[in-house]
């Protein structure tokens, strides 16, 4: 007797449909896979310090101030800087807000700062 190895119409359906739950599944983990998680710690005047922790897509950390709204830039011939964070403003005419990132002192600025998910930003004022 011989064996009828053709697919029937249900099964596949049945396939088909697994395909297409298994596509749309990707894509979805595929827009969260932009996301990353950062922490955000800000270290003022006077001993006040904040934390912070995002989840966000943007890609540099000047974009990620200006969406949450913590942080003043201004633009300067060089690019935008920090001028004044959860309400604390440097003088500057001895102060400037410092950027680390995950341990060491930023080597770019805030538009030029690339994210990536687990990064530990601390945003200081410093001295001159």
């Amino acid at each position: 007797m011989k064996k009828d190895y053709r697919i029937k119409k249900p099964e596949l359906l049945v396939v088909v449909l697994l395909l297409l739950v298994t596509v749309f599944a990707g894509c979805a983990e595929q827009t969260s896979l932009d996301e990353k998680s950062i922490v955000i710690e800000v270290n003022g005047i006077d001993g006040y310090e904040n934390l912070y922790e995002v989840t966000t897509e943007v890609e540099y950390l000047g974009e990620l101030l200006d969406e949450m709204q913590i942080a003043q830039l201004v633009e300067s011939d060089f690019g935008r800087y920090i001028v004044s964070v959860d309400g604390y403003v440097a003088d500057e005419m001895r102060e400037y807000w410092s950027i680390s990132h995950n341990g060491d002192y930023a080597t770019a600025g805030a538009d030029e700062l690339i994210l990536g998910d687990g990064d530990i930003i601390i945003l200081a004022i410093d001295e001159f």
